[in-house]
């Protein structure tokens, strides 16, 4: 008996002397652990501040997520194997004064286009309102077709810039010049057919994409307006619910109709010369093998309409805005 007693007080004296090793190991993990909390926090709550800031600067500038961009701002360092390489080209040539230039003008570019184009389409939207036009739908239309047509002159010329240097041979390291310098060295090479090629497809291009941004939100927010009234809050308070199915529903419209454009336009860029451009609808179904027309068209979908309903925000800001008294 006081063997069996001694025996049991050594095992708990040994897994005593175990728990207190366990916990003097694990103290400092402990400590750790806790030290790095305030950090995470601090962290998450940046993000969260960061989040809000951009969702407050979107309602204050609608204008901005409306950006179809032509020339994208890192285009003009994509004259290396990799956009890094290309940033640290431009970085030992010039510093930061020249990547700053370089991208600089195609963002001032982008929101030049974008501005002109949705005031082009308010102001339309405006003069047809005022003129009695009623169907909204309709009047949606007829705006987005003159601001597509603002669009793509505006955008022709940065598209054949931009498409044009993917013709550029893989053995240019060098990254690509600026845009002004690049578009006055087209415009001096090629003229003005040069800078407005392919003009006629561009034009259907954005006329389509745009139309179908505008009219979709239109159609789609007069019947889900009165679905909601109906079934929801006869009032109007719930209305946005309908504005904001409306949006999501112009965003997807929006990528569905213009990414095949887009497709189509960049496969014929990299497959015809300057010499001899030739059309991009007749020169795709001449040349494109009918099993990789689909492919073509659809390239890339599948990745920008879960994204899609976003495109869409700047429409449920302007509308919440125009609701409010702070948008004509």
């Amino acid at each position: 008996m006081a063997n069996g007693l001694a025996r049991q007080e050594e095992d708990a004296s040994f897994y005593g002397s175990m728990a207190r090793t366990f916990t003097s190991m694990t103290r400092p993990l402990t400590y750790l652990v806790a030290k790095a909390v305030f950090p995470f926090k601090h962290v998450m709550a940046v993000v969260a501040q960061k989040a809000a800031f951009a969702l407050k600067k979107t309602m204050a500038n609608p204008t901005k997520l409306f950006r179809r961009q032509a020339f994208s701002p890192l285009d003009g360092f994509r004259g290396e194997d990799t956009l890094l390489m290309g940033v640290r080209q431009v970085y030992a040539t010039g510093g930061v004064r020249a990547m700053a230039r370089k991208a600089f003008a195609p963002y001032m570019a982008n929101a030049l286009v974008a501005l002109s184009m949705f005031h082009t389409y308010t102001i339309t939207r405006h003069y047809l309102s005022e003129g009695g036009m009623e169907d909204e739908p309709t009047a949606a239309a007829i705006a987005s077709l003159l601001a597509g047509s603002v669009q793509a002159t505006l955008n022709a010329p940065l598209y054949n810039l931009r498409l044009g240097r993917l013709r550029l041979q893989k053995s240019t390291r060098l990254p690509a010049a600026g845009l002004f310098k690049g578009l006055r060295e087209l415009g001096l090479r090629q003229g003005l057919p040069g800078l407005f090629r392919n003009y006629p497809y561009i034009l259907a291009q954005e006329c389509c994409a745009l139309g179908a941004f505008f009219v979709s939100f239109e159609w789609v927010k007069v019947h889900a307006t009165l679905a909601v009234r109906r079934h929801v809050d006869p009032s109007g308070k719930k209305d946005m619910y309908a504005w904001a199915s409306a949006a999501s529903v112009a965003g997807v419209a929006l990528f569905a109709v213009g990414t095949p454009f887009e497709n189509v336009h960049e496969w014929h860029a990299t497959r015809s010369g300057e010499t001899n451009p030739g059309g991009v609808v007749r020169h795709f179904l001449r040349d494109a093998r009918p099993r990789c027309r689909k492919r073509i068209l659809l390239s890339g979908l599948k990745t920008k309409l879960p994204l899609a309903p976003v495109a869409g925000l700047p429409l449920l800001a302007y509308e919440v805005m125009m609701h409010n008294g702070l948008a004509p």
